[in-house]
């Protein structure tokens, strides 16, 4: 509930901001606020994370020692069920702002394996992340040596070769 409230007045004062100025284009101002509520959302997520890992490390603690602090189980049931409620509905917010962010599916994963123990939706969930990370290597591969596959692919230096042919067969 700490972060929320920072959260909040951030957005509040970037978006005043944005209403106030004049310039710009509406897209880079919805861009930007989005980009900052991201960061700050996958942040908090983050952190909700680890408290639910260092609540479930106490319980189980508590549980297993000597002499068990039997007034603590329900203390600590209530934060284990409040902080993965929390992280859930971060990591879904995230999952709606960014379906096809390979870091935030990977989190998830995480998340769903450190908390829930639940490896076959976190194996689930990796793979879709893996399948994104190759698809986004290949396409900043593609882009950058575009001009280079032109050159060295044959099938483009043949089709290049053909075409040069039928401008010299055509000018004669």
């Amino acid at each position: 509930m700490q972060t929320i409230l920072p959260l909040r007045f951030v957005l509040y004062c970037i978006s005043n901001d944005n209403n106030s100025q004049s310039g710009g284009s509406d897209k880079k101002k919805k861009n930007g606020m989005n980009a900052l509520t991201f960061n700050m959302k996958i942040v908090q997520a983050e952190e909700f994370h680890e408290g639910d890992k260092q609540v479930m490390k106490d319980f189980f603690e508590n549980i297993t020692r000597i002499h068990t602090k039997f007034d603590m189980i329900y203390q600590n049931f209530k934060q284990i069920v409040e902080s993965k409620q929390k992280s859930r509905s971060c990591y879904e917010e995230l999952m709606v702002l960014q379906p096809i962010n390979a870091t935030v599916l990977h989190n998830y994963a995480c998340f769903h394996m450190d908390i829930y123990h639940d490896d076959d939706t976190a194996d689930i969930i990796l793979l879709r992340a893996e399948v994104i990370g190759e698809e986004n290597t290949q396409s900043k591969i593609y882009s950058k040596g575009d001009n280079m596959a032109q050159a060295t692919d044959p099938l483009i230096v043949n089709a290049d070769s053909a075409q040069s042919n039928i401008d010299v067969h055509d000018q004669k």
